[in-house]
């Protein structure tokens, strides 16, 4: 599945590690869900995956999505899909 990633957040548990989180929008006009989440400890082994999405500051389209409810699996293997390059003015 497609979102757009809007923002993350790190926050502190209470022991004293990282979390972040991950919210996104469905970019589909018609989406029956239009905002999903996902959480990511930065000791689990699926962290390196989503390290270069965090904290880019800017949405950012994503594939390659595993989604149950409004949910998105920290399992997935995110690809990013890139921005189409304008030729206007060239």
């Amino acid at each position: 599945m497609k979102l757009l990633l809007m923002k993350t957040e790190k926050h502190r548990s209470r022991f004293g590690d990282m979390f972040i989180y991950f919210f996104y929008k469905d970019p589909a006009p018609d989406a029956i869900i239009k905002s999903y989440r996902s959480c990511v400890y930065e000791n689990f082994r699926n962290y390196n995956r989503w390290l270069p999405f965090i904290g880019r500051g800017k949405p950012i389209l994503i594939d390659n999505l595993s989604v149950r409810g409004n949910i998105v699996d920290a399992d997935s293997r995110p690809v990013e899909i890139p921005e189409p390059q304008s030729t206007v003015g060239k």
